[in-house]
């Protein structure tokens, strides 16, 4: 018993039918790829098949050449010419024309200043000018004596609060 692919009920149907024109012989291949049980199998796809077994000479059949729909062809309508009128040219006034670097860099400066007084105002910066301390702090050896959650001796009650 021979295996039944698609193949080869395509071809078994074009040597049936050698003699009819494309059109009906894709038709009865759809068919029989369907009686097949091949039912993924679309007119397109037999379409296919049929140049493919013609081209390779695996069955008997004729595939007309394609015929190209004729051109349209265009008219061409004269075109009238509309006259452009150009906007005047609006200059920007001096104030909004983008600044130089270095005013840039100015006017950031002073944005960052004035952020900086007002945050110290505020007491959020007091720790900024104070002056640095040296270290005095002891060296500590033993932790097991230290409370957690005591106040180190070399901050202040400030410092700590801010550090929380």
């Amino acid at each position: 018993m021979e295996k039944i692919t698609k193949t080869s009920v395509t071809i078994s149907v074009m040597r049936a039918n050698a003699l009819l024109p494309m059109a009906d012989v894709v038709d009865l291949i759809l068919e029989a790829q369907h009686a097949a049980g091949f039912f993924s199998v679309t007119k397109p796809l037999c379409v296919g098949a049929y140049r493919w077994a013609v081209r390779t000479g695996a069955a008997e059949g004729f595939v007309p050449k394609a015929t190209k729909a004729p051109k349209a062809t265009k008219t061409k309508v004269a075109k009238t010419k509309a006259t452009k009128t150009k906007a005047p040219k609006v200059t920007k006034p001096v104030a909004d024309q983008p600044l130089g670097t270095d005013e840039i860099r100015e006017a950031n400066l002073a944005r960052i200043k004035a952020v900086h007084a007002r945050m110290k105002g505020e007491g959020r910066f007091d720790f900024v000018d104070q002056e640095v301390r040296p270290e005095e702090a002891p060296v500590m050896d033993n932790f097991d004596d230290v409370d957690s959650f005591a106040s180190p001796a070399f901050l202040t009650r400030d410092e700590v609060d801010y550090l929380v």
